[in-house]
């Protein structure tokens, strides 16, 4: 799946910097990857097992160092190259996704707050308000305003790093019991609280999250649970096998292979 990822922005990128951001355990894993640098950034990062959104936040934020980006998942696959205009946009995602109150179970302040006890301020606030604004995908993410991409990175970093909610990150003790979707709501629901309260629009690739009026980009696609469906496993295998980088699967969409 990284092989495939990686090729695809290469065929579709070839005169741009390709950087992966990781950490030095991980450094071999890509030996055979012809990346234009290895950053070891994530070196020492907090091990939050159950955050595990948490490299990409600080990949972000080393990303946007050097300037504006684009930040691509290893199980996102760029059949071609990206509109333009977005890549232009102060900030872009893949898509909007869910709304804070429409998905019980997915993102729930109310259960964090139930099961661990507290929450972070601004979680409270949203939870005292109820407001119900759109949480965006973040299959691909980056943009040309890397101050404001600072600021959130650096805005959830003081949430993970505070004390009071290391266990709430690790899982443990009352934590244990919470099942709803850290990662989620520290990368996807935080960016657009941070966005909305600054009055800055996150751009998106896709019209909606289901794509369900076929009206989107579809020559992209984002993986997401379909990577531990077997036959999408051995296609992925077999394509990386026999390098038919220029050839669409069967289907090419959102979450389509």
């Amino acid at each position: 799946m990284w092989k495939l990822s990686f090729e695809l922005v290469k065929k579709n990128y070839p005169n741009t910097n390709i950087c992966l951001i990781t950490d030095t355990k991980s450094v071999p894993l890509f030996k055979d990857f012809d990346f234009s640098s290895v950053s070891t950034k994530l070196d020492g990062i907090p091990d939050f097992q159950k955050v595990w959104a948490l490299g990409k936040i600080y990949a972000y934020r080393e990303a946007a160092k050097k300037g504006p980006f684009l930040h691509v998942d290893a199980d996102v696959f760029l059949w071609a190259p990206l509109p333009q205009n977005l890549l232009n946009s102060p900030v872009f995602a893949q898509s909007p996704d869910h709304h804070v109150w429409d998905e019980p179970g997915y993102i729930s302040l109310e259960e964090i707050f139930e099961k661990f006890g507290s929450l972070p301020k601004e979680w409270e606030k949203i939870l005292k308000t109820k407001d119900n604004f759109q949480t965006v995908n973040m299959g691909i993410f980056g943009g040309t305003d890397v101050k404001f991409i600072s600021q959130y990175c650096d805005f959830v970093l003081s949430m993970v790093e505070d004390p009071k909610f290391r266990d709430l990150w690790a899982g443990k003790g009352r934590a244990k019991t919470v099942r709803t979707c850290l990662p989620c709501m520290l990368e996807q629901m935080n960016v657009s609280y941070f966005a909305k309260e600054r009055g800055v629009k996150i751009s998106c690739l896709l019209s909606d999250f289901h794509d369900s009026n076929r009206d989107s980009y579809l020559k992209y696609t984002h993986l997401m649970d379909a990577k531990e469906n077997p036959v999408v496993m051995q296609s992925i295998s077999d394509r990386v096998r026999t390098k038919p980088y220029n050839l669409l699967p069967k289907f090419v969409g959102p979450f389509g292979w």
